[in-house]
């Protein structure tokens, strides 16, 4: 996951993308539901708070609006 937010609210495990450390992860929510459910509950949390329709909206806005500002000035030969 390549979303620091989550680390940063207990939300989730930190993985590498490979199928041994993968299991892993979900090893240690097996063997603990009950810290798995509250790290759900933190990542839904994190989700209505941090990832909106609105914000991820204007986060498009503002991407497009820095495309369009680098198309605008002069490109060097």
């Amino acid at each position: 996951c390549n979303i620091p937010e989550v680390e940063d609210w207990q939300a989730g495990y930190i993985v590498e993308p490979e199928p041994d450390a993968v299991v892993k992860g979900m090893a240690m929510m097996f063997d603990d539901p009950e810290h798995a459910r509250a790290m759900g509950d933190r990542g839904r949390l994190l989700v209505r708070e941090k990832f909106t329709w609105k914000r991820i909206a204007r986060r498009m806005c503002d991407v497009y609006a820095d495309m369009q500002d680098t198309n605008k000035r002069p490109r060097a030969a």
